[in-house]
């Protein structure tokens, strides 16, 4: 929490932001956390009836083909993301296991809201922002994910303002799926 805040708060110190990368590159080797088999899970199990994730994201989110044995120490372009495809992928934990998922699960949550707070908001916050909510819904926590979906509505049209004010034609693109994959979950 404390390094996501950092980042926050200093955004242009690209040594914070590092500091957040090392901190999520450990999280996920301690547990073998494998880049391209989560990838590979992720665009059938998820992406194909809810598109989240953008298709270079996708096929090359780490600069190396897919089909590469990729773990978390050769760098996920943007850790929080990755973190959450770790949450949603996982299996559900045994009643032993509970409080890991459950702790990993909150400490999203609140990085979710923490990105909530900063001055400029990007892409990523959406795409974490529905990831947790396709989450919510897989686990029966309806009202979690009706509160977090209507985080999503608001950071989209944010978004989608700052889109057209900017004339982003490339951003405006991708907040368009982004919008139906939104109206898919909320349903």
């Amino acid at each position: 929490m404390h390094a996501v805040k950092a980042c926050i708060d200093a955004p242009l110190r690209s040594d914070l932001a590092t500091d957040l990368l090392d901190l999520t590159r450990a999280i996920l080797d301690s547990v073998g956390f494998n880049l391209a088999q989560a990838l590979t899970a992720f665009g059938p199990c998820i992406q194909q009836w809810c598109p989240i994730m953008l298709e270079d994201e996708i096929l090359g989110g780490c600069d190396y083909p897919v089909l590469e044995p990729v773990n978390a120490q050769d760098g996920p372009k943007n850790p929080v993301i990755w973190l959450s495809i770790w949450l949603v992928l996982r299996k559900p934990c045994s009643l032993d296991e509970d409080m890991g998922e459950s702790e990993l699960y909150t400490a999203l949550k609140q990085v979710h809201a923490l990105f909530q707070t900063a001055t400029k908001l990007e892409l990523s916050l959406l795409q974490t922002g529905l990831i947790i909510a396709v989450y919510e819904i897989g686990h029966g926590l309806r009202q979690q994910a009706f509160q977090t979906i209507g985080s999503c509505v608001a950071t989209l049209r944010i978004l989608e303002l700052e889109a057209e004010r900017k004339h982003d034609v490339e951003n405006s693109k991708a907040l368009v799926w982004l919008k139906a994959s939104l109206a898919m979950v909320d349903r």
